[in-house]
């Protein structure tokens, strides 16, 4: 399933409801975890989806992901 929003497309929503998210002077929660590391790739191969979910797909070894704990850094 293609998302309809997300970090796959670039450059800034213009569509009626974010105007009116906009508008309504809402923040934004951001979060990020382990899934920010490999942003959706993995061994070259990209996953298209919401990149928190990346540790769900299929072929991604449990302890190589794991392994990223040693590279995050906040």
């Amino acid at each position: 399933m293609k998302l309809k929003h997300g970090s796959h497309r670039e450059g800034k929503r213009t569509d009626s409801v974010m105007q009116k998210w906009r508008g309504n002077g809402l923040g934004q929660f951001i979060h990020w975890g382990l899934y920010a590391i490999p942003g959706g790739e993995w061994n070259g191969k990209q996953y298209n989806g919401a990149a928190e979910w990346i540790r769900s797909w299929n072929g991604i070894p449990k302890s190589a992901y794991d392994s990223l704990i040693y590279k995050f850094n906040l």
